[in-house]
């Protein structure tokens, strides 16, 4: 698949529209492009392509149809693990600060970072609940809708 693809529904929208159709959805389906000899044939009527560009056009829809078509879950990233590594790690950088560096930091004037390190560990905090809250919704609704699948 083509990093162009992302387009095709504006220029098949475009075609369908130059072509008189009022939209793409009662324009005829074409897998051409734009310089292609279908695209510059008149509406209505049927381009006579040659064997080889046909069979080539068939191969690119099937491969195209095969990534649409595609059963391949998302990963279930629900972020409460890394949130919960970020708040970890902000909380050993404000120990080893406190402990071991709280006197260079107090004659250097940078006790502020000792503040950072509690900012990031209050707010790391607050994203863990919200993202832990967000998990458990959506383990709820998942459980819910494949126990109503079940149920049919």
């Amino acid at each position: 698949m083509s990093n162009s693809n992302h387009r095709r529904p504006k220029r098949d929208a475009d075609r369908a529209e130059a072509q008189g159709y009022p939209d793409a959805a009662t324009a005829p389906a074409t897998n051409s492009s734009p310089g292609s000899p279908e695209a510059a044939a008149p509406t209505g009527s049927t381009p006579a392509v040659s064997a080889p560009i046909a069979a080539e056009h068939e191969a690119l829809a099937a491969q195209e149809a095969v990534h649409r078509l595609s059963t391949a879950e998302p990963l279930d990233v629900d972020g409460a693990r890394t949130v919960g590594i970020g708040v970890a790690v902000w909380a050993v950088a404000g120990l080893v600060l406190l402990i071991a560096y709280r006197d260079e930091l107090e004659a250097e004037g940078n006790q502020w970072w000792l503040w950072t390190c509690l900012a990031g560990v209050g707010l790391g905090l607050l994203g863990w609940a919200y993202s832990r809250r967000r998990r458990d919704q959506t383990r709820l609704l998942r459980a819910a809708s494949t126990g109503s699948r079940r149920e049919n």
